[in-house]
């Protein structure tokens, strides 16, 4: 991670080691652990959607932006391939409602 940075920013670029560490780090770690484990696939709170065979050519799954455009996140798993997209699952980029905060409300006045 900090080599990438460290080489990055000499050539004159603004590296992102957010970016980096997703790809190299959080994501792949967690779902080689999550695939050892026996699980099919990581879940994670992104902003972001996969649709199935959206003109990849191949049928495979594709990485797409969150419906809600401000809340997007895609562009920070933009890095990760087709063999960690096909076992990725991103539930809260198909709504524009902040699900996580709608049942936090529910579950405080009781009825979550």
């Amino acid at each position: 991670m900090v080599d990438d940075f460290v080489s990055e920013y000499a050539a004159g670029r603004t590296p992102n080691p957010c970016l980096r560490c997703n790809e190299k780090i959080k994501f792949s770690a967690v779902l080689d652990k999550a695939l050892a484990l026996g699980f099919d696939a990581v879940c994670t709170g992104h902003y972001a959607r996969i649709v199935e065979g959206a003109g990849s050519g191949d049928g495979g799954r594709e990485l797409h932006r969150a419906v809600d455009a401000a809340k997007d996140q895609s562009y920070v798993l933009g890095v990760l391939d087709a063999a960690q997209l096909a076992h990725a699952l991103f539930p809260l980029g198909g709504s524009l409602e902040d699900r996580g905060a709608r049942r936090g409300r529910l579950a405080r006045a009781g009825r979550g």
